[in-house]
């Protein structure tokens, strides 16, 4: 497998297109060695493979797996201003600029239950769907370079305290005592009793050991019996209060936000006059073009085989019959006209005026 990915990362530095044009997913190295283990009679699971696939990238070649142009196939989902976005290599780059805030959320349908007060706040939401993924850790990451305040909110159990450790100086909001104090809940109210993943719970052991950390010693006495599920704590106390609860918490660590991340201010404003004019010239425009633009739509549902051009050629095609309809009309060539010279009697009012 590292031979293999060894050769991946040579011909991706070679041709970096291939990033694009020729992705491969995790499922895609395994299917690669699978006649090797077929005629070599190794029994190795697919899901073993996959696993493997980042320790190797990183570790031997020092390399993450997008840059060898392997996609993971989880993605976690973030919310802001009323749209989710999928998290993916090429969503980071503005995906990271969004939000004051950014609250990565363990469980799933808790972001959903808490995106209409987000909205209000300019907070953006991280849906992990229950794990950290490559990408949401990448986000979380990278959101906080940019200056956005990044917290987590994970259950109180083995699997969410081991989750918050691995994002890197990320700040961990309850669920915990201190949630249940502010919230005026006795545990009984929303524990319940669970076995513990070993796999989880060693790991956290070892930290409390290492870091000499009392408050994880005292967490891992309850949570290697018990725990408490965030939905648990918003069925009884509602999603209203428990998000009051967790704006408290935030404001609480991240006294200070830039709030350029949520709010838009546009560059140029119209007064309503020139609004209603574009308005207008739109509605003039659309009347005169709509007999071509069923001429056009009817072409596009009878086409013999594919097109010869991309789809961003052909869209930019029509956009240039539509332009040349309109600028040949005489009718629209007076209203046309009109326009121009608003344009340029602007212009030379605006090298008159004394801007400041």
């Amino acid at each position: 497998m590292t031979s293999l990915l060894v050769e991946r990362l040579r011909q991706v530095e070679q041709d970096p297109s291939l990033k694009q044009k020729d992705r491969w997913t995790q499922s895609s190295v395994f299917y690669r060695l699978r006649p090797i283990m077929i005629k070599n009679h190794i029994t190795v699971t697919r899901r073993h493979i996959t696993s493997r696939i980042k320790n190797i990238c990183e570790e031997k070649l020092g390399k993450k797996r997008e840059e060898l142009g392997i996609i993971a196939a989880d993605r976690a989902q973030l919310f802001f201003r009323g749209r989710w976005h999928d998290v993916g290599l090429d969503e980071l780059p503005s995906l990271m600029k969004m939000g004051t805030d950014l609250l990565v959320i363990e469980k799933e349908g808790v972001a959903e239950v808490l995106s209409p007060f987000a909205d209000k706040k300019g907070i953006a939401l991280l849906n992990t769907r229950g794990f950290l993924t490559e990408y949401a850790a990448m986000l979380s990451s990278l959101s906080k370079q940019q200056g956005c305040n990044v917290a987590i909110l994970t259950d109180f159990d083995v699997s969410g305290l081991l989750l918050a450790r691995k994002v890197p100086d990320i700040y961990r909001i309850g669920i915990d005592f201190d949630t249940l104090e502010y919230l005026r809940l006795d545990s009984s109210e929303v524990e319940e009793d669970y076995t513990p993943d070993n796999n989880h719970i060693k790991p956290l052991e070892e930290i409390a050991v290492l870091e000499c950390d009392d408050d994880l010693d005292e967490y891992l006495q309850f949570v290697s019996h018990k725990r408490i599920e965030i939905d648990s704590v918003i069925a009884k106390v509602g999603s209203k209060r428990f998000w009051d609860f967790l704006v408290n918490r935030i404001n609480e660590k991240f006294p200070i936000r830039n709030y350029n991340r949520a709010i838009t201010i546009p560059k140029q404003v119209l007064p309503t006059v020139l609004e209603e004019l574009v308005e207008l010239a739109a509605e003039k425009v659309a009347s005169f073009l709509k007999p071509e633009y069923e001429r056009i739509t009817k072409e596009l549902a009878q086409v013999y085989g594919f097109i010869t051009v991309d789809i961003k050629e052909k869209e930019e095609e029509i956009v240039k019959r539509l332009k040349d309809k309109i600028e040949s009309d005489k009718a629209l060539k007076s209203f046309i006209k009109k326009i121009k010279d608003m344009k340029e009697e602007e212009f030379s009012i605006g090298n008159d005026v004394n801007c400041e």
